[in-house]
């Protein structure tokens, strides 16, 4: 008969098992992002519907297109399936199972080495680096195949066997299909088991315990030297050959031929992350400090462990992609030294073991409890306005600043032809629209001098924005404003006489040529119908009501909001743009149906504010 203790310790680990899985599915079960995943179904639907991969650009901005070789074509081609398969729906669960295999691949590799609540937390710390980078791209399935490596290479490492390493020989030209994270992680992988075992080996030297001359003859150097070369030639099988071998050389090597190094700085996940010095680092100092406190712990320490640590903490602070390649390297370190140490073992007969057990439980439930909460007003119930009606996350497919109701009112009004836009925003113009619009940039950047022209419109807007319209024939433009330079374009554009306003959703805003366009009548006068909106003096004396109400809000503990409600973001750019009466109209007759949530009454505040220093 079990004792109550048992009972407990047993009904503890089944809640907060089902709490982490709880918190998993409101991590991964998100809303389908505005970046690359549009271009990328895209392009899978092509190579699903011709059987072939491109060699040209697809989607050209210009009449000729330009040569593309596109490695990740097998990435595409899964999403697309995905989506065939269950429709935007299809896409948000392929995601979750996608993320959910991660985590359950590293739960079941460390079950056996580690002790159950000291694993809840781990894996509750990888899912945070995971869903740092949880995006639908063919960039997640990097994440699968670092922890196939890693289980490989360090079976590899404890039992040389030949056949194990031929399993990464087949994992590499699957893996280098998919994405080109093949040559980057799979490479350094490799290169640091095989880098440990010859200082290892010139550390025995060094003991008197091995000759110079043994070197070749050491097995698992002579066959991780060779299984380098032969990982890159596993990539040749493609249907591009050869390129796709060579392509990840010229990417890294010739700086011009995708311009990779120049524009570098200008995309978000490859800069340096910018809150190391903030509460929301909390789980990368948490993960590190583990790691650390577990390769010390071990009497002899092993070189592999140490050089796995300081490349993935390196990644992260080099960029924002390297979050889930440290939190993956990061646990399975700490499971090999708790596995060599043999914790699991010896934990069970530590005198202190329940106390520390409920002190971990404890600690890891407040986590659990301050994320998940994070996560759930973000990506399943924070509310917003979507097609007149009141909806959250859990039930709309797409994030606030995806451009659907734009792109669907250019086409419902015929409105045709070459776009400026937001690179973020080409993608999904692309999916919808292509050829019917044709979006200047998006997330591939195949055409440079297109792109470098875009930049240059971009950050000198009134030196440029004329010389970019004769050269390149753009009538419309489509921006998502929540960046401040696309605000003071959309501003620019708004006081041009040739330049129209003709649509405003969230963050998404409209303008077409003056008079190229046979516009509809509500379209043709949605400007001027905006400019004779007069806020009257009983309007800002309710707008001063809703500003000084203190409704009991949520409370963002280690973020901000990450978007305003589609109400608020209209009413912030109408101001912005001057149509300070429609900004006063927009937010009072909706404040009702949002509630007088935190964001409307900051945005009441800051049109007072501007009103009051215009006076």
């Amino acid at each position: 008969m079990r004792s109550k203790a048992s009972i407990f310790n047993n009904s503890l680990k089944i809640i907060l098992t089902v709490l982490l899985l709880i918190f998993l599915f409101s991590a991964f079960y998100r809303p389908i992002e505005t970046e690359d995943i549009w271009w990328h179904l895209s392009t899978g639907r092509w190579i699903t519907q011709n059987l072939q991969v491109p060699h040209y650009d697809l989607f050209s901005f210009t009449e000729k297109p330009i040569p593309w070789t596109f490695t990740q074509w097998l990435g595409s081609t899964i999403y697309y399936g995905a989506y065939s398969l269950g429709g935007l729906l299809g896409l948000r669960i392929f995601r979750l199972f996608l993320f959910m295999l991660m985590i359950g691949i590293f739960f079941f590799y460390a079950y056996r080495k580690i002790p159950y609540y000291m694993l809840l937390a781990l894996v509750f710390l990888l899912a945070l680096g995971l869903a740092a980078r949880a995006l639908l791209r063919p960039l997640a399935f990097n994440f699968i195949f670092i922890e196939i490596f890693l289980i490989i290479l360090y079976s590899y490492k404890k039992d040389p066997k030949t056949k194990k390493l031929l399993l990464l020989l087949l994992c590499g030209a699957l893996w280098s299909n998919l994405h080109l994270g093949s040559f980057i992680y799979g490479s350094l992988l490799i290169s640091i088991f095989l880098f440990s075992e010859i200082l290892s080996f010139f550390d025995s030297i060094l003991k008197h315990q091995k000759k110079i001359s043994q070197f070749f003859s050491e097995k698992k150097i002579k066959e991780l030297l060779l299984l380098i070369p032969l990982f890159w030639l596993s990539f040749t099988f493609s249907p591009y050959g050869w390129e796709a071998t060579l392509y990840p050389w010229k990417v890294f090597l010739l700086p011009k031929f995708i311009n990779f190094y120049k524009f570098n700085n200008l995309v978000a996940e490859m800069l340096a992350p910018n809150y190391l010095f903030t509460l929301s680092a909390y789980w990368f100092y948490l993960t590190a400090g583990l790691a650390i406190i577990f390769v010390k712990l071990r009497k002899q320490k092993d070189l592999t462990d140490i050089f796995l640590l300081i490349f993935a903490i390196f990644f992260f602070l080099y960029s924002n992609r390297g979050s889930a390649f440290f939190s993956i390297i990061s646990v399975f370190v700490i499971t090999k030294c708790a596995s060599d140490i043999s914790l699991k073992t010896s934990w069970s007969r530590y005198r202190f073991a329940p106390t520390a057990n409920y002190a971990i439980a404890g600690f890891f439930l407040l986590l659990l409890f301050i994320q998940g909460k994070f996560y759930v007003e973000t990506n399943i119930t924070k509310k917003f306005v979507f097609e007149k009606r009141e909806e959250n996350f859990l039930q709309s497919p797409y994030t606030i600043n995806n451009p659907h109701r734009a792109v669907d009112f250019l086409k419902k009004n015929n409105i045709s032809g070459k776009m400026f836009n937001n690179s973020e925003l080409g993608g999904y113009v692309i999916w919808s629209s292509y050829p019917f619009i044709k979006p200047m940039v998006d997330g591939r950047q195949v055409h440079q001098k297109i792109f470098q022209d875009y930049l240059t419109i971009t950050f000198n807007y009134e030196n440029f924005w004329q010389k970019g319209e004769e050269a390149h024939g753009y009538k419309i433009a489509l921006l998502n404003l929540r960046g401040l330079q696309f605000e003071k374009i959309a501003k620019y554009l708004n006081s041009r006489p040739d330049w129209q306003l003709v649509f405003i959703d969230g963050f998404s805003v409209a303008f077409v040529k003056r008079g190229f366009f046979n516009l509809p009548q509500e379209a043709d006068q949605f400007e001027s119908q905006l400019k004779v909106i007069n806020a009257t003096e009983e309007d800002f004396k309710k707008l001063q009501k809703i500003a000084s109400r203190r409704k009991k809000t949520s409370a963002y503990v280690f973020f901000p909001p990450i978007s305003f409600v589609d109400t608020v973001a209209e009413s912030a750019i109408l101001l912005e743009m001057g149509y300070q009466g429609a900004a006063v109209k927009r937010i009072i007759d909706e404040t009702d149906k949002l509630q007088n949530t935190f964001p409307v009454r900051m945005a009441a505040q800051f049109i007072l504010l501007d009103e009051s220093v215009k006076q």
